[in-house]
């Protein structure tokens, strides 16, 4: 049978994807040894940054449009921009990388639509 902290984690995981970034995609990155020279650092070594990230501050990399937060337990939720459907007529407004995530992300341009009242 599944652990409690399996299915509670589970349902964690889902409830945030759809929740809190419906646009978005993520993942799971679980914990992996830190090199020597990262050894006395506190946090969650990315062998993709080469860095380690501190627990529960998201870390937002100056050349990608994603987040990186390190938990507790070492794992890394990383969370990316998704796939925009432009719809015709529609314009799509390119993401700045220079922005942290979300903002970075790419964007349909609703400036030309009439608000609602």
């Amino acid at each position: 049978m599944f652990s409690i902290r399996f299915v509670a984690t589970l349902f964690l995981l889902v409830l945030f994807v759809l929740v809190k970034d419906t646009y978005g995609a993520q993942a799971i990155r679980k914990p992996v040894p830190k090199p020597a020279e990262f050894a006395d650092q506190e946090g969650c070594y990315d062998p993709d940054l080469n860095k380690v990230l501190a627990f529960n501050i998201p870390y937002s990399p100056p050349d990608k449009c994603s987040r990186y937060l390190c938990k507790e337990n070492g794992d890394i939720i990383i969370s990316t921009c998704g796939a925009i459907y432009v719809p015709e007529g529609e314009v799509l407004l390119k993401g700045n990388i220079a922005l942290p995530y979300p903002d970075c992300c790419d964007s349909i341009d609703m400036s030309h639509k009439p608000k609602n009242s």
